[in-house]
């Protein structure tokens, strides 16, 4: 059975939680992705998608940092299986999440998408 570590993309697009309001926008705009890992050097700390991002954006303007964000903390491990991640995607209304080395440390060593898992369920159908 696939785990999420052979599924995800190791390129990842990501933003500093020391990053503004305005450049996550412009780099989730210029990259098309609709979410980001918000990251503190390599560790994970939250999860912003764009439509939280104008909304914060109309409410505190483009400088408000990410850091001073209530982000979500949303993740997948390397080694969860692609059903348990589908269903919190579902669940939680995304199309990304990023995936840590474990919950203990951390470490955002990847991004698992919608599309990647509809394509491992694909091959096992076939």
């Amino acid at each position: 059975m696939a785990r999420v570590r052979e599924l995800m993309s190791k390129q990842i697009v990501a933003v500093s939680k020391n990053a503004s309001l305005g450049s996550a926008i412009k780099l989730m705009r210029r990259a098309h992705v609709s979410v980001l890992p918000v990251l503190e050097g390599t560790t994970l700390s939250g999860l912003i998608g764009m439509e939280e991002a104008e909304r914060e954006q109309e409410r505190w303007g483009n400088e408000r940092k990410l850091s001073e964000l209530r982000l979500r903390l949303l993740f997948a491990e390397e080694l969860d299986e692609p059903e348990r991640v589908a269903k919190l995607m579902v669940t939680n209304k995304i199309s990304r999440l990023p995936v840590v080395n474990n919950a203990i440390e951390m470490k955002c060593v990847g991004i698992i998408s919608s599309t990647e898992i509809a394509r491992s369920h694909k091959k096992k159908i076939l």
